[in-house]
């Protein structure tokens, strides 16, 4: 009830600063949570990412875009050698987003693969443009395995425009999401040409028993190791009296 109660009144704010009189053209944007705490029962979650844009006569849509923080990325190519599957070939993808997605209003033609591995979206950039650029299979083959797990939506997904006015868009996050800052920017476009651009950002960081391993494993990895063992033996141990009775 509180986060309906919240969401409305922000709503609210943001009807009233659209029906005010404007110098220029902007863009607000905003979630109904900044931050997320990934504790070791996370199973995912949604959240709500709305804001307002007080369009001028040249504006035809908006594009959203969602960036988790960079990592390296290994791919592998995998083949047959005597009946057998190996990892024939491996590349390390650096400075990659570990998480993306697109959304955007009816009528537009981008995703992912338009936008990723190429320089920002800045204003005065033609979306038309972003789809020269032909992706290796490398960067193919990342986009295609981050996507079956979930973290990356190659097409667009339809940005709900109201009035052209308010937006809003539901975001999925998944159980296997990487901590760290998440970066939320809406783009008005005139045309296929950015205009003005707004950002904000989403924290995803570990808690409880989570972040107490993970920094146990990252700091003191024999110890992490050690722990991991004495563990396993026990539950064998625990698993072998049962089976007894």
């Amino acid at each position: 009830m509180q986060r309906l109660i919240l969401t409305f009144v922000f709503w609210f704010g943001l009807i009233a600063a659209a029906a005010m009189p404007a110098w220029g053209s902007n863009v607000v944007v905003d979630l109904d949570r900044n931050d997320i705490d990934v504790t070791i029962t996370f199973g995912g979650t949604q959240l709500l990412l709305f804001g307002a844009v007080r369009p001028t006569d040249e504006t035809t849509g908006l594009v959203m875009t969602i960036e988790g923080p960079p990592v390296n990325a290994m791919v592998r190519r995998k083949g047959r050698l005597l009946g057998l599957w190996f990892n024939l070939d491996s590349r390390i993808l650096e400075g990659v987003s570990s998480y993306f997605q697109v959304f955007a209003t009816p009528g537009i033609d981008i995703g992912a693969t338009a936008i990723m591995f190429q320089p920002e979206l800045e204003p005065d950039v033609r979306l038309s443009e972003r789809n020269l650029v032909q992706l290796d299979e490398w960067q193919q083959a990342y986009l295609d395995t981050a996507e079956a797990k979930e973290l990356i939506v190659q097409n667009a997904q339809v940005l709900d425009w109201k009035s052209k006015t308010l937006f809003r868009a539901s975001l999925n996050l998944p159980s296997n999401v990487a901590p760290g800052r998440y970066r939320v920017r809406v783009h008005e476009l005139s045309s296929d040409r950015i205009i003005v651009s707004s950002t904000t950002y989403l924290e995803i960081r570990r808690a409880g028993l989570n972040a107490n391993l993970f920094a146990l494993a990252v700091d003191q990895p024999a110890t992490y190791g050690l722990l991991c063992v004495v563990l396993a033996v026990i539950s064998g141990f625990g698993a072998a009296r049962l089976l007894r009775r």
